[in-house]
């Protein structure tokens, strides 16, 4: 979904979290030294009901419990980056949990990583190659559209 959001209107709507402060945080200033982020940047939260529920769980379970399963998801998201031996023991692991028989490929694995972590930026590199004429008759439509379309609200009885 494409919910539209102020920083502020998150902050409000799901107040148990600093959304500014996170913003802030995340955002390389040394990358961007000009770049000022304030309560009213816009953000796209794909589903703000999840941040809503996610924060009432968090709330209601004890502290230790959220910092264990915080730590376990950390290790466990990276343990098929480490030495064979971990690999075997995570094969151990997910033949009993899942029913997996062997291992994903080193080089799936780095594949995989690449397209998850950068599929914005690549999709817009092969947008940006592929579809600039596509671009401008669309820019041009858009243009078109809007132009008539406003000469006929001027039209419109009151």
């Amino acid at each position: 979904m494409y919910n539209k959001y102020s920083l502020s209107k998150l902050q409000r709507t799901v107040p148990d979290f600093n959304w500014l402060g996170f913003v802030r945080a995340v955002i390389d200033t040394e990358l961007y030294p000009d770049l000022k982020i304030s309560s009213s940047e816009q953000v796209i939260v794909r589903a703000p009901q999840y941040f809503k529920d996610l924060f009432k769980l968090i709330n209601a379970t004890e502290t230790r419990t959220v910092a264990n399963y915080v730590i376990w998801r950390s290790v466990f998201s990276r343990i098929t980056t480490l030495s064979r031996r971990f690999l075997y023991r995570y094969l151990d692991f997910a033949r009993v949990t899942t029913g997996t028989t062997s291992l994903t490929p080193r080089w799936d694995k780095c594949v995989n990583y690449v397209e998850n972590t950068l599929i914005y930026a690549t999709g817009r590199l092969f947008v940006d190659k592929h579809f600039q004429e596509d671009k401008k008759h669309m820019d041009s439509l858009q243009e078109n559209f809007r132009s008539h379309f406003s000469g006929d609200l001027t039209t419109l009885d009151p």
